[in-house]
């Protein structure tokens, strides 16, 4: 750069720079290259890109992309701001440089994509140059955004290209790179057209992991696109990697809601699902998931359960908006496995509200049974059983007894002189006297 009016300015910053490169540390240096991008920009402003651009230099020799970006940004925005005129041939040098760097940020580089097209010149050329640098950010780790490729579109149609011919030459430069692997879900949605033309993104696609996404609405997001039935090509694999899926988010309450997805792609797994290991952490599976992975065979990996995952929750299940697609439950009911998680998250005040639901469905139907019969086991001391008459005594109703019989008959039926041996024995004290639980067993019993 030529300007014999401002050559101190040029005299200064090579000090300024030498001092910045000697002790390269952002803390260190951030309030002076504040204070000298701020005194340029005031006086002699077309310096101020080239020096940003220079600390930015050093550090991505320190490999400080972080900050080589920040710097490498700054410089675009005041270049911006002040209307510096760029010399295009060492505007886009840089670029490419600081691209193999992989430090144009996302909203950098689709400026820089859309601004090509402006520029006059050959537009295709400007296209081959837009995609080199989106090339080279993805080689250098940098994977492109969804507004990269927006803008690369539209530079492309200036070009007289369809999305397709876009998206196709997108594809081909980033598919056997291994940071497309850490895409965006919204990426590879809006190249799912693209990636289902070429039978290797079958490899990136099966090692894929939701980003910045829920985990069932990255599904819903993927069937959308059709990238489940693209991956349906090998069955086996497939349910391989939806166990891995499920292993990996069946603790995350983002898993907890409803998904006609998830559960779709469980039964066309079917039989392929049978022996593969899932992990018994149960708290925020959808019970309708547990029931189809019971049906189709899962073994059931108790090696990761704590204390949070011993339970199934049941709230989701019962709610009235969840009602058209409820489960009977009953390959849960009838897993040796899991039936006891299903019956330790039964709560009395949830079948109190819910009853006629339990009783509507086989499955739920029977694992209130096992509850019942679980609480009559449990009815062996005085204490016990006025909990029991305290919190479900509802279940004294004729209803209940044509479902249960003698399942509800022995929950309520307790002999008075064996509870107060055994709490002679063990030395409790009821907190009611002996005559009001006398009283109040006789209260229950008459409703039955």
């Amino acid at each position: 750069m030529t300007d014999p009016d401002n050559a101190h300015h040029a005299l200064n910053l090579v000090a300024e720079l030498e001092q910045i490169r000697r002790r390269p540390s952002l803390r260190r240096a951030r309030t002076r290259i504040d204070a000298v991008t701020a005194q340029l920009a005031a006086s002699a402003p077309h310096f101020v890109p080239t020096f940003l651009e220079e600390v930015a230099r050093i550090f991505v020799g320190v490999d400080n992309r972080r900050a080589a970006q920040q710097y490498f940004g700054k410089a675009r925005t005041v270049e911006r701001a002040h209307g510096v005129a760029i010399d295009v041939g060492r505007h886009e040098a840089a670029f490419v440089e600081f691209a193999h760097a992989g430090v144009v940020s996302a909203t950098e580089l689709a400026t820089e994509c859309r601004a090509v097209g402006n520029r006059g010149g050959d537009v295709r050329q400007g296209f081959t140059y837009a995609l080199g640098l989106v090339h080279a950010q993805a080689r250098a780790g940098v994977c492109p955004s969804t507004d990269v490729v927006a803008a690369m579109r539209q530079l492309g149609g200036y070009a007289g290209m369809d999305h397709a011919e876009v998206d196709d030459v997108l594809v081909n430069g980033l598919l056997r790179l291994p940071v497309f692997k850490k895409a965006s879900t919204k990426l590879f949605v809006m190249l799912a057209e693209t990636l289902k033309q070429y039978p290797d993104s079958l490899e990136v696609l099966w090692d894929v992991k939701p980003r910045k996404t829920k985990p069932l609405h990255f599904l819903r997001l993927w069937h959308a696109a059709g990238l489940l039935e693209f991956m349906h090509t090998d069955r086996a694999r497939y349910a391989q990697w939806l166990v891995d899926f499920i292993n990996t988010y069946g603790g995350d309450d983002g898993i907890s809601d409803y998904s006609a997805v998830l559960e779709n792609e469980i039964s066309y797994c079917g039989t392929a699902l049978h022996g593969l290991r899932v992990s018994k952490v149960l708290i925020w599976m959808p019970l309708n998931v547990i029931d189809l992975l019971c049906e189709h065979g899962v073994v059931w990996d108790g090696d990761r359960t704590d204390a949070s995952g011993k339970e199934a929750d049941w709230q989701f299940w019962l709610e009235d908006d969840y009602a058209p697609h409820r489960r009977s439950l009953v390959h849960a009911a009838r897993n040796p496995e899991i039936f006891p998680h299903f019956v330790e998250g039964i709560y009395n005040f949830e079948v109190e509200k819910y009853l006629d639901v339990f009783l509507s469905y086989e499955g739920a139907r029977d694992l209130l049974g096992k509850k019942i019969d679980e609480l009559a086991k449990n009815h062996n001391s005085i204490s016990n059983s006025n909990d029991i008459i305290d919190d479900w005594s509802f279940l004294a109703s004729p209803k209940i007894y044509e479902a249960y019989g003698e399942g509800i008959k022995k929950l309520f039926e307790r002999d008075a002189t064996d509870l107060l041996v055994a709490a002679v024995r063990t030395g409790t004290i009821a907190e009611l006297t002996w005559p009001a639980y006398e009283q109040a067993l006789a209260r229950v019993r008459s409703k039955i």
